[in-house]
């Protein structure tokens, strides 16, 4: 079930095509830089998370999961502890391992591109998200952050919005559907 575009969609979903190394990216929302008014052209989560809108094309979701297939995004062959959307490219231009490896995984981003991915038919590469996010905080508890290589927790610890999303995730793997099921069109 497609949502209906508000003006607010239609103004701010601008294919924006930009070089990132030898690879030509097509993100359909992008995150904008407000100080000099421009698109940011490099490759963010906000290039996958568009896929829980429910406003895209069909050819868009699948440029999309092909897109975050790719081992910058930890996917196959990637040295990620766990097979989940970074915020910012591995490869990317001013990624710094030491600095961002703490901050660059997002479950609530995850837990987002999850439901995406269940709308538009790709309940494999849902389940994997669902079951590594649900995997880590089994193994780490319910923390703020999570480092991307080592999975290990850090920040905050009974974190309630990773706590709060991965009982939502085990209510799911069980089965049974959630409230969100009805709003989403599951």
């Amino acid at each position: 079930m497609k949502r209906q575009q508000s003006g607010f969609t239609k103004f701010f979903k601008e294919t924006n095509d930009f070089q990132d190394g030898e690879q030509k990216i097509t993100c359909y929302y992008q995150d904008f830089d407000l100080i000099n008014n421009k698109r940011i052209s490099k490759l963010t989560s906000s290039c996958i998370i568009s896929i829980f809108t429910g406003m895209l094309a069909r050819e868009e979701v699948k440029d999309i999961v092909k897109l975050m297939r790719q081992e910058r995004l930890c996917g196959t062959g990637s040295k990620c502890a766990a097979r989940l959307i970074p915020s910012y490219a591995l490869d990317g231009k001013g990624f710094c391992a030491e600095i961002l490896a703490w901050t660059i995984m997002s479950k609530n981003i995850n837990w987002m591109i999850y439901y995406g991915l269940l709308q538009n038919g790709y309940d494999r590469e849902a389940e994997i998200i669902r079951d590594e996010i649900i995997k880590m905080v089994t193994k780490e508890g319910a923390r703020k952050y999570y480092n991307l290589f080592t999975g290990e927790g850090s920040g905050g610890k009974n974190f309630s919005w990773t706590a709060a999303l991965t009982l939502d995730l085990f209510y799911r793997q069980s089965g049974k559907k959630t409230p969100l099921d009805k709003i989403l069109g599951l």
